[in-house]
């Protein structure tokens, strides 16, 4: 029965290890905008400058608006993303959990140094690394 029970074992191991996925190892920064649906700001100049940030960081980073405030856009999880930073105001851009000062005055310097910081944090080894192929009706089209 141990000698069955082993053969099956390895059996199953070796057809997994068959079918395992490679994941590209990539770091990717977390750059978040706290905003609400009543500020002002959060749509005029702060609007084009998460645009910016998206435009200039889609390789590199995962860029979040979180709605902390406000009927219409206001989540949960955006309410619990948010008390994580303690930002006080908004709009407030976040990288990592680090507040960046952006303002309507420093937006063109604030975007190229998130840039590079991010472009920096992407050549390093990721801490923590996870992927999945998803694929879709009977041709078998691969999503990654």
């Amino acid at each position: 029965m141990f000698k069955k029970s082993l053969l099956l074992s390895l059996a199953l191991s070796f057809s997994f290890g068959l079918f395992a996925q490679d994941v590209e190892q990539t770091q990717r920064a977390l750059i978040t905008k706290m905003t609400a649906t009543w500020c002002p700001h959060c749509g005029n100049w702060a609007w084009p400058f998460h645009e910016g940030l998206v435009e200039d960081n889609s390789e590199t980073a995962l860029v979040l608006s979180m709605h902390y405030s406000g009927d219409l856009m206001s989540t949960d999880a955006g309410n619990i993303v948010t008390s994580n930073f303690g930002g006080t105001y908004q709009p407030q851009f976040f990288f990592g959990n680090v507040e960046q000062g952006a303002t309507n005055g420093n937006a063109d310097t604030k975007r190229t140094e998130i840039k590079t910081a991010a472009d920096a944090l992407n050549m390093e080894s990721p801490l923590v690394n996870s992927g999945m192929f998803i694929y879709l009706s009977e041709d078998m089209q691969e999503i990654t």
